[in-house]
This record gives C-alpha cells, sequence and structure tokens, in this order.
C-alpha cells in the first residue's frame, strides 16, 4: 500500500517561504526565498527545474535541488547535475522522503538527456545516496595556506556575520575563466545562473598572470584557480599572500580535485594537500568514462 502520509511536488515559486522556513531548521541558516528563486527557478541551462520538495498538509518536510550545468571538453559537451542542498526536517528523517525525492528528481533529468549527476557525498545522506544507485569517485583535497595577517576578518565575521568584502575587492582586476583547452573536461561557467551567488561576498580576480575565484567569509576561500605554470602561480599567490595579510585574512583554503593541476602546483609550493569532501556520482543512462572530469569547489552550489 503506497504511503500517503507526504506528497510529492516540482520546486514552484510558492514553495519558496516554506523553504527558507525548513533551510533555517536544518542547517541554522538564513537564505531568503530570492536565493532560492534565483539558484533553482532560474537561469537554467535547460528548460524547467529540477528540484522536488516534499510537503505533510502544508508544510515542506524535505528538499533535493538540481542544477543543471554544461561541462565541456575539446571533442565533446555534456549536460550533467549538481545535486545539491538535500533537506529533510528532524521530525521526518529515515521515514524515505530523502529517497523518494532523489528518485523524483533523477527521473525528470534523465527524460531531459541528463546522463551524470554528481555532488558530496555526506555521512547524513550515505545510505539512501548509495541505495539510489551513487557512488564514490574521489576526494577534493583541501589545503590551508597561512598569511601571517592578524585574523581581523575571523573576529568581524564570527561578531557580525559579515565580511570586509567592500574592501578586500577594491582596486583589484576582474578576471574571467576561458573554457579549458587542455583536454580535460570542466565546466563552462553560465553567468545567469550564477547570479545567485550574489548573496556570498565573492569574485574572480587577477593576481599577476593568475586568476583565482574567491569567496570571503571567516577566511579566504578559493573555488577555482588557473595559472599558465608554477612560477605564475607562485607569483600570483604570493600577491594573494600580500593582499590577504592587508585585510587581515589569516588564512586562505583551496579546495581542488587531486587529478587537477591545481593540485599539482599546490603540492610544488609546498603546502599540506589533504583528503576533504567526497565527490559522489551517479548515472542516469549508459556508464561512460569521466576520467577527464575534474571538479573544483566552484562547480558546487555552497561556494
Amino acid at each position: 500500500m503506497a504511503n500517503t502520509e507526504f506528497t510529492f511536488q516540482p520546486l514552484n515559486e510558492s514553495h519558496l517561504d516554506g523553504l527558507v522556513k525548513l533551510f533555517r531548521v536544518v542547517f541554522g541558516k538564513k537564505r531568503t526565498a530570492r536565493y532560492f528563486k534565483l539558484k533553482y527557478l532560474s537561469g537554467n541551462v535547460l528548460d524547467g527545474n529540477f528540484s522536488f520538495v516534499a510537503l505533510k498538509g502544508q508544510n515542506i518536510v524535505g528538499f533535493v535541488g538540481a542544477i543543471p550545468q554544461v561541462y565541456k571538453g575539446e571533442n565533446a559537451t555534456y549536460i550533467v547535475a549538481h545535486s545539491c542542498e538535500y533537506q529533510t526536517h528532524p521530525d521526518f528523517q529515515r521515514r524515505g522522503i530523502h529517497k523518494q525525492l532523489i528518485a523524483r528528481s533523477n527521473t525528470l533529468l534523465k527524460k531531459r538527456g541528463v546522463h551524470l549527476i554528481y555532488g558530496y557525498l555526506s555521512d547524513v545522506s550515505e545510505a539512501s545516496i548509495y541505495s539510489s544507485g551513487w557512488e564514490y569517485l574521489r576526494y577534493l583535497h583541501y589545503s590551508v595556506v597561512r598569511t601571517g595577517g592578524f585574523p581581523i576578518q575571523k573576529v568581524k565575521y564570527k561578531l557580525t556575520g559579515k565580511s570586509k568584502w567592500s574592501k578586500f575587492q577594491q582596486g583589484l582586476k576582474p578576471g574571467r575563466f576561458e573554457a579549458d583547452s587542455s583536454g580535460v573536461i570542466t565546466e563552462l561557467i553560465n553567468r545567469d545562473l550564477l547570479k545567485y551567488r550574489s548573496f556570498t561576498d565573492n569574485g574572480i580576480f587577477e593576481f599577476g598572470t593568475c586568476l583565482f575565484w574567491v569567496k570571503l567569509s571567516e577566511v579566504l576561500h578559493i573555488g577555482k584557480f588557473s595559472c599558465p605554470h608554477f612560477a605564475s602561480f607562485e607569483t600570483g599567490l604570493n600577491l594573494l599572500i600580500a593582499h590577504c595579510k592587508k585585510h587581515g585574512i589569516d588564512k586562505i583554503v583551496f579546495q581542488v580535485d587531486p587529478s587537477s593541476q591545481e593540485f599539482e602546483f599546490l603540492k610544488e609550493y609546498g603546502t599540506d594537500v589533504l583528503p576533504g569532501s567526497r565527490i559522489g556520482i551517479c548515472f542516469l543512462a549508459e556508464r561512460f568514462d569521466v576520467s577527464l572530469f575534474r571538479f573544483s569547489y566552484s562547480n558546487f552550489d555552497d561556494f
């Protein structure tokens, strides 16, 4: 007999206020209806949206988000989807909600020709993710570079929840990532879709001949960077360190794909590069070779 306790619907604008409430309960953080609208209902590379909510009566008790993205290599273009922001109300966990939401989202993605989805594998969602056909791919690796600066930014952020972003970005030259030509498969950045990122303090800037995509919170996070060779990376990073030190930022945190050139640059620089978040993938159709896919922290929705 079918479980009729919960109903499942594609996300629409009438759900946004309820999603704001659920996010606060699950994560203890504030997001706005406009944030979720820009993220899931605007600027999609495919028409429509692929995110689903679970309702008990009129209350939203579960959510799974999915964002289609374009990944491009030298000889092929792929539509893949980032599966993100799994949320289940604490009072209704272990009731099959998560699995039902994933199944509905995946079915719709498959109908629209999406053959691969990826995301973080968390300890909370691991069991239901694996039972839904997901598999472990590899770890993103992280590295912490200390600037020698006094942690003024960290203190300010803890006290106020705000960064020194306006001062940090003054005088910096904005940059733009171009399509990768090295034979690997990387995301083509969708400027319209990334409008929701305006709710966090992030931007792409040039330091020397390097590009760094940064996000400022308690520390400076690097979501993606590009440099022509190691010497340019060393110069660019040293310029970034000096800029951070000037603005009271004591740490720069990188997250990189261990298969990437960025990983090799960090190793050569001499900093420890350690396993961090697990990347998982799920094939929605026939399996294909994903060895040339490269993921960066900037690909993920929480950057």
